[in-house]
């Protein structure tokens, strides 16, 4: 490393020059890619953008710069922030996801189906308002036609987990599988 971050944010200061700025979002990218991972309903790419920004302002609002360790810990400190406040943000938005299922996809081109079908909707309908994020979007992708990769990488997940989350909506709700199906969606 070749400059201090408090010895960066006063050449940023005296010289305006941008590039002293990218080099002190490099040394805090670790930091900020690991709060935006924890992001799940904002784009990585925008909550990275929005962290980044949050270093920005700070950086420019900065006037004690002399102590290298109260420069990190601050800067440090506007990220956990913007992460909380973009984080509450996001909540709302999950909760709100969470509780709307998208009925019609199911039931498209079933006007004119049978009993039965309306009793499996009905059952299906009934499953979905009892699940919990992330449940109810696998089942939902799955009952889609998604692969277990797909799902995964929309909801940010690991495949093995999507498989093990289907596996036990699948058995806990007693629809049992055919052997000659593979389970993980995907070879």
């Amino acid at each position: 490393m070749d400059n201090k971050i408090s010895e960066l944010i006063e050449l940023y200061h005296n010289t305006k020059d941008e590039g002293y700025f990218e080099q002190i979002l490099e040394r805090f990218q670790p930091l900020v890619r690991k709060y935006a991972k924890k992001l799940y309903y904002i784009e990585t790419e925008d909550s990275i953008q929005e962290l980044n920004l949050a270093i920005y302002k700070a950086v420019k609002s900065m006037s004690y710069i002399d102590n290298e360790y109260a420069c990190i810990s601050y800067l440090n400190k506007i990220v956990y922030h913007r992460f909380c406040k973009l984080y509450a943000a996001s909540s709302s938005l999950q909760n709100k996801q969470e509780r709307e299922v998208p009925y019609d996809d199911f039931t498209a081109g079933l006007e004119d189906s049978s009993i039965k079908d309306k009793l499996f909707l009905l059952d299906l309908h009934a499953l979905l308002d009892s699940l919990e994020y992330p449940k109810k979007d696998i089942l939902s992708m799955i009952l889609e036609g998604y692969s277990d990769k797909e799902i995964g990488q929309k909801l940010h997940c690991s495949r093995q987990y999507i498989n093990r989350i289907k596996k036990t909506l699948l058995s806990d709700n007693g629809i049992l599988l055919s052997p000659d199906k593979k389970t993980s969606g995907d070879a």
